[in-house]
């Protein structure tokens, strides 16, 4: 039995989507030899003890389960056949499949995502009630895809940016009652680099 640090936390990664910038199955691409999915895996797994990631469909699925193994507490769940192209969908499976209070939300592209940004993000969870903490940049723009939220408010809220056709991120967000806004300089005095967000969308990218 693995020593998890944060129990009430889930882990959800989003693995589904079509990839239509990259061309193949974006999960399982190498960067820097090692594919996508085990970065966030290899970092993160000893400091959740549930973790779901995303898929849009069965070939994607098997794919992943052949690259990760035998991961305990790893769960893959299929998005179910919408209409949507939205990262909703993926955080839809996820928050009706994951177990705990909340869940911390990451994109299988962001191969630098570590414990250290998860665990100051929970600290700031841990000081009030909060529905989500998101970081965000100096110009507005949000990292909604590497952020925690609180499951029952933030699956709710969901189901009603989708009844009324808003599938965004920011719309969900904005929908939210309490959020906390953690700027990226903020995030930086913490020895968190803006490195973090990086995610990888293109076949080049994979050469860096």
């Amino acid at each position: 039995m693995k020593d998890t640090l944060l129990h009430n936390v889930s882990c959800a990664i989003l693995a589904g989507g079509k990839s239509s910038r990259m061309g193949v199955y974006k999960a399982i691409v190498k960067y820097k030899g090692k594919e996508l999915i085990l970065y966030l895996l290899e970092d993160l797994y000893n400091i959740f003890d549930d973790i779901v990631i995303s898929v849009s469909n069965s070939s994607q699925l098997r794919l992943l389960l052949n690259t990760i193994g035998n991961y305990e507490n790893v769960r893959v769940l299929i998005d179910p056949i919408v209409r949507i192209r939205s990262p909703l969908v993926g955080l839809l499976t996820c928050l009706t499949g994951v177990h705990k209070e909340y869940v911390f939300v990451v994109a299988c592209d962001m191969p630098y995502v570590s414990r250290k940004v998860v665990l100051h993000l929970y600290r700031q969870l841990e000081r009030d009630e909060l529905d989500a903490v998101v970081p965000r940049w100096p110009n507005g723009f949000l990292e909604p895809l590497c952020a925690i939220y609180r499951r029952a408010n933030t699956l709710k809220k969901l189901m009603d940016r989708i009844c009324l056709n808003d599938h965004s991120m920011r719309g969900l967000i904005n929908s939210l009652k309490s959020v906390k806004y953690l700027s990226i300089e903020q995030l930086r005095e913490q020895g968190i680099e803006p490195k973090v967000f990086y995610n990888i969308n293109k076949l080049h990218e994979i050469e860096i």
